[in-house]
């Protein structure tokens, strides 16, 4: 059985320049993958994610709404 996925976000606001480069994209690329993502899955802007360290992206119910390297 593999590890889950570490997470490298979950905090209000928007994911940090450290976040984008742990994820090897630039900030503008992250910002406009997780708007991509929150449009899809019917969140709004401002509603609060996890990013898993994988690119995945979980809204506040822990279940898995996109991936930021899909968006990219």
């Amino acid at each position: 059985m593999s590890e889950p996925p570490r997470i490298i976000w979950s905090r209000p606001g928007n994911p940090t320049r450290q976040v984008a480069t742990a994820l090897g994209v630039t900030r503008a690329q992250l910002g406009a993958a997780l708007h991509a993502i929150k449009k899809n899955a019917r969140l709004r802007p401002n509603d609060d994610v996890r990013i898993y360290a994988d690119g995945s992206v979980a809204d506040a119910s822990d279940e898995i709404i996109g991936n930021i390297y899909d968006e990219i």
